[in-house]
Order: C-alpha cells, then sequence, then structure tokens
C-alpha cells in the first residue's frame, strides 16, 4: 500500500515538472516571438519572468519536504 503510493507521489511529480517545462519553453518562445515582432519590453517582460519562475521552481524544495525536514531538525 506505502509502496504504490509512493510510486504515484514520483509518478505525480514527474509529470508536473514536465508540464512545467513545457509551459515554460511555449511562454519563453512567445516572449521571443514578441520581441522580434517589435514588443520588446512585453516579450522581455515575459520571458523573464518565466524563467525565473522556472529556476526557482527546479530548484526549491517542494514543500511537503521542507516541512517534513523542519520537523526532523527539532526532534
Amino acid at each position: 500500500m506505502e509502496k504504490a503510493t509512493l510510486h504515484k507521489e514520483v509518478r505525480d511529480r514527474q509529470r508536473s515538472q514536465y508540464l512545467g517545462f513545457i509551459i515554460g519553453i511555449i511562454v519563453i518562445v512567445l516572449g521571443f516571438i514578441l520581441i522580434l515582432n517589435g514588443h520588446a519590453i512585453t516579450g522581455t517582460a515575459l520571458s523573464g519572468v518565466t524563467a525565473l519562475g522556472l529556476v526557482g521552481s527546479f530548484t526549491g524544495t517542494p514543500a511537503k519536504e521542507a516541512d517534513t525536514t523542519d520537523e526532523k531538525n527539532i526532534a
């Protein structure tokens, strides 16, 4: 039972990372297209915010892991 739950959590996390990466790439490409079409400020803002969000989401620890880490440090 526990093994199945863990497997599902891992699969869900992988799926969310794949989808987040795909959406991020699409938005960055759209920002680049905006820059090429003369909308430099909008394209830069769109691409920059998306890139920063992707970096943060892939390098940060998920909330569940951060909570368990804090509990281990207290005990």
